[in-house]
C-alpha cells in the first residue's frame, strides 16, 4: 500500500500538470475561469495518452516514452512554478474549511479505495485480453496484424495506452495497474464536492447528483478498481461529464466555452477508449454547437482540430492492428494490406458485440439483428432483484417527471430549470441507446445510474422545497449514511489473508499455467485448461483462442501476424 500511495501521488501530479497547462492554454484561447482540478486531471490523462499514442507508432511505451513524457511534465512545472504553487496553496486553504464529518467521509473513501486497489484483479476480460494488450504496447511499437492473433486486440482501446504509460514495467518488477484506482478516486472527490455543496445549503440538481455518485460508485465498481478494464473509465467519465453539464446549465457559467471544449476533448478520448461512448461525444457536440459568442466558426474549427489530434494516431493504430479504419466495422473497407483481418471474422465480431448481451438461443457471432421478443424475456429473467428495481424505477420515471413538471410550474421552483429536464432527457437517450445495442448492465451504468439519480434527485429538490427545517438536515443525514456505508465496504474489502503481502506492493496479476499452441510457422502460448482461457501478464505472447491457421509475417514478433 505504501507503493500504491506513492504511485497515486505521481500519477495524479504528472497528469494534473499536463491538464493544467492545456486548460490554461484553452483559457487563453476561449476565455473564462479555470475548471476544477478534477477536470484538469482528466484533461491531463487525455493529453498524456494522446502523446503516448503517437509514440506507440514508432516505439514501445516503455522507458524512453515515459521519460519523454516525464521531462515534458517537469518543464511545464518549472516554467509555471509560481502559478501552480499558488493554486496548490489555495486548494489546501479550502480544505481547511472542511467540517470534521467531511474529513471522516473523505478518509474512509481513500482507505477503502486503497484496500480494493491493491487486491488481485478479478475481471476475466482483463485476464483474457486487456493485460496482454497492455503487454504488447509496453514491449513493441504497434504490431501489424496483431488482431489476427486475437481479434479483441483490434478493438484498440486507448485506455490500454493510458495504463501502459503508468505501468512502469520497465523498472523490472511487476506491471502496475493503478490508473483505474486514481480515476476512481477522482470520481469520489468529484462526488464529495457535491456533498460539501449540500452542507453549504446549495440545493441544486447538480449538487444532489454529484453527491449520490459516491455510494453508487462503491456499490457498482469495486471489482473494477484493481483491473485495467474499459467499463470503469467510461462509467465514471460519463457521470462527471453529465455533472459538469448540469453545473454549466444551472450556474450559467462564465467559462461555458472553456468547459464545453474540455468536455468535448474528454468525450472524444472516451470514444477511443470504447466506441459505445459515441452518445457521450454527441452530447458534447451539442454543448459546443449551443455555445454563444463571437467567432463561433473559429471556435468550432478549433475543437474539430483538437478531436482530429486525438483521433489521428488511434485511427493509424486501427489500420496497423486490423487493416480497417475502425474495427469491427467492415463496411468501411479502404485498405488492402496483407495483415487485414478476414472479412468474415470482422462481421462475426460485429455481430458478437451487438448480440452478446442479449439472452437468446442461437450463435451470436453469426446472427444479424435479433428480434426484440426473441431476447428481452430471457434477458429480463436473468436480472437480479436490485437490477429489476433500478430498471423499473428508471422506466416509470417519465411519469414522475410529468408530475414534477406540474409541481415546478405551479409552485415556481427555481432550482429546476427547463434545461435540467434536457439533461435528464439526454441520460434517457443514452440509456435507450444502450438497451437497444448492447444491454449488458456494466456497459450502461454511466447513463442508467445518471438517469436514476437525476429523476429522484429532482424529487429530493421538491422535498427540500416543502419540508422546511426537515429539508435542511437532510444533507447531514446523507453524510452519516454515506460514511456508514463506505465504512461497511471497507470492512468487507480488507482481505486479512493477503493484507500483509499488500502493505508495500499492490497484488500482481495472477500467474496461471499455459501450454504451447502451434500456428502455421511458429508457436505461441495459450492458457492451460485449468486457467479458464485467461492469460494475464505471463506468459507472453499468449492468446486464449489459438488460431492455428495464422502465420507470423517474419521471424520477429514486431512484424505481426496474418492469414495466408
Amino acid at each position: 500500500m505504501v507503493v500504491t500511495l506513492v504511485f497515486w501521488v505521481y500519477i495524479f501530479s504528472l497528469s494534473s500538470v499536463y491538464g493544467w497547462q492545456v486548460s490554461f492554454g484553452l483559457g487563453k484561447l476561449f476565455g473564462g475561469k479555470q475548471p476544477s482540478i478534477w477536470i484538469q486531471w482528466l484533461l491531463g490523462i487525455v493529453v498524456i495518452t494522446t502523446i503516448a499514442t503517437f509514440f506507440s507508432l514508432i516505439i514501445p511505451i516503455g522507458l524512453m516514452a515515459h521519460v519523454l513524457i516525464l521531462i515534458g511534465g517537469i518543464v511545464i512545472f518549472i516554467l509555471n512554478f509560481i502559478k501552480i504553487k499558488s493554486e496548490i496553496i489555495a486548494s489546501f486553504s479550502k480544505a481547511k474549511d472542511f467540517h470534521w464529518s467531511m474529513w471522516i467521509l473523505t478518509t474512509l473513501s481513500i482507505l477503502t479505495t486503497l484496500v480494493i486497489a491493491t487486491r488481485t484483479p478479478t475481471n476475466p476480460d482483463s485476464g483474457q485480453y486487456h493485460v496482454q494488450a497492455i503487454r504488447w504496447i509496453e514491449t513493441f511499437p504497434v504490431v501489424p496484424g496483431l488482431g489476427n492473433l486475437l481479434t479483441r486486440y483490434a478493438f484498440n482501446s486507448n485506455w490500454f495506452i493510458t495504463n501502459a504509460v503508468f505501468s512502469l514495467a520497465f523498472l523490472g518488477g511487476q506491471s502496475f495497474h493503478l490508473v483505474p484506482s486514481v480515476l476512481f478516486l477522482v470520481g469520489l472527490f468529484y462526488s464529495l464536492s457535491g456533498v460539501l455543496a449540500l452542507l453549504k445549503k446549495d440545493y441544486g440538481l447538480g449538487s444532489i447528483f454529484r453527491s449520490f455518485l459516491l455510494p453508487i460508485a462503491f456499490i457498482l465498481l469495486p471489482s473494477e478498481v484493481s483491473s485495467p478494464g474499459t467499463d470503469l473509465p467510461i462509467t465514471i467519465i460519463t457521470w462527471i461529464v453529465i455533472g459538469e453539464a448540469i453545473g454549466m446549465i444551472e450556474g450559467k457559467a462564465e467559462n461555458s466555452r472553456l468547459i464545453s471544449s474540455i468536455l468535448w476533448i474528454i468525450c472524444v478520448y472516451c470514444f477511443t477508449v470504447k466506441m459505445s461512448s459515441a452518445i457521450l461525444v454527441l452530447g458534447a457536440l451539442v454543448l459546443l454547437l449551443f455555445q454563444k459568442g463571437e467567432h463561433k466558426t473559429r471556435y468550432l474549427l478549433w475543437n474539430l482540430a483538437f478531436a482530429s489530434i486525438i483521433l489521428f494516431p488511434w485511427v493509424i493504430r486501427n489500420v496497423i492492428i486490423s487493416g480497417y479504419l475502425i474495427y469491427p466495422f467492415p463496411m468501411i473497407d479502404l485498405f488492402h494490406v496483407d495483415w487485414k483481418i478476414p472479412l468474415v471474422n470482422a462481421y462475426s465480431d460485429m455481430h458478437a458485440i451487438q448480440n452478446s448481451a442479449k439472452s437468446f438461443k442461437g450463435n451470436i457471432s453469426h446472427s444479424g439483428a435479433v428480434p426484440f421478443l426473441a431476447w428481452v424475456p430471457n434477458w429480463w429473467r436473468e436480472r437480479t432483484l436490485v437490477q429489476h428495481f433500478i430498471l423499473i424505477s428508471v422506466a416509470i420515471a417519465p411519469i414522475l417527471m410529468l408530475v414534477l413538471w406540474f409541481v415546478k410550474s405551479k409552485y415556481k421552483i427555481q432550482n429546476m430549470g427547463y434545461s435540467s429536464f434536457l439533461i435528464i432527457g439526454f441520460a434517457y437517450f443514452g440509456t435507450l441507446f444502450w438497451f437497444i445495442n448492447a444491454p449488458d448492465l456494466r456497459f450502461g451504468y454511466g447513463f442508467i445510474m445518471a438517469a436514476f439519480i437525476l429523476v429522484y434527485a429532482s424529487v429530493a429538490l421538491i422535498l427540500v422545497r416543502f419540508l422546511g427545517f426537515l429539508g435542511k438536515i437532510i444533507p447531514a443525514v446523507l453524510l452519516v449514511i454515506f460514511s456508514l456505508y463506505v465504512g461497511y465496504v471497507l470492512v468487507r474489502s480488507v482481505e486479512f489473508r493477503t493484507l500483509k503481502e499488500r502493505l508495500v506492493l499492490p497484488a500482481d496479476y495472477p500467474h496461471l499455467p499455459s501450454q504451447p499452441c502451434q500456428i502455421r510457422n511458429a508457436k505461441v502460448l495459450s492458457p492451460a485448461p485449468e486457467a479458464y482461457f485467461e492469460c494475464w501478464y505471463w506468459p507472453f505472447p499468449c492468446t486464449p483462442h489459438c488460431e492455428a491457421g495464422i502465420e507470423m509475417r517474419s521471424n520477429s514478433l514486431q512484424d505481426g501476424y496474418r492469414w495466408p
